[in-house]
């Protein structure tokens, strides 16, 4: 199924299709679009209270489990993402970004009164995201290939820093890093930390 045939999300199909290629659109109709597309998502964000109070369990099942993919990815493996945008959402809006963490710790609000509503007690909640923040990317990508760890040239080549460099070039720095054995001078992957401790 392409992006124009699945149904009007907080993205129409139009929507969809500017995002992809904003290119092929005039200067009017761009901003057009962009306008019609953050007050989609403002509006969305604020109907979440709502969907979350309201909005029936088995609705709230079929919405997440996975019927006719009909090419789209499961529906689990995209819930990521929505953190993602929210992680970014909080720290493109919330200066000094280290005050952010405010805004988290609603997170393990939500979870509990969440669990209140299916009719549980709960004790405590724990919800820790720890990020190690490194150097930026502009500037890892101005240093000496040898001077690179692993995990910081796979951050380079997933954030399309090296795409200038032909893909044995990237391979190339790929190796080097590895057999350098500096693997641990960047974290590579994100510490998240969820737990639900009943069977304990």
């Amino acid at each position: 199924m392409s992006l124009d045939e699945r149904a009007r999300g907080i993205l129409s199909p139009a929507d969809r299709r500017y995002l992809q290629k904003p290119k092929e659109y005039s200067k009017q109709a761009g901003y057009e679009r962009r306008r019609a597309i953050v007050e989609r998502l403002h509006e969305a964000l604020h109907d979440m209270p709502l969907l979350v109070s309201e909005l029936d369990e088995d609705l709230r099942t079929e919405a997440f489990e996975d019927g006719d993919l009909d090419g789209k990815e499961h529906t689990l493996n995209v819930l990521s993402w929505s953190f993602a945008l929210l992680y970014l959402g909080i720290t493109d809006t919330v200066e000094p970004s280290d005050l952010a963490k405010d805004a988290f710790e609603g997170i393990a609000e939500r979870v509990r009164q969440a669990y209140l509503q299916r009719g549980y007690s709960v004790e405590e909640v724990e919800v820790e995201v720890n990020v190690k923040r490194g150097e930026p990317l502009d500037e890892l990508r101005e240093r000496e290939p040898d001077e690179l760890s692993y995990p910081e040239v796979n951050q380079l080549l997933e954030s399309g820093e090296l795409s200038h460099l032909t893909g044995e070039e990237q391979m190339a720095r790929i190796k080097e890093a590895w057999e350098s054995g500096n693997t641990d001078k960047v974290g590579a992957f994100p510490n998240l930390e969820l737990r639900d401790n009943a069977d304990e």
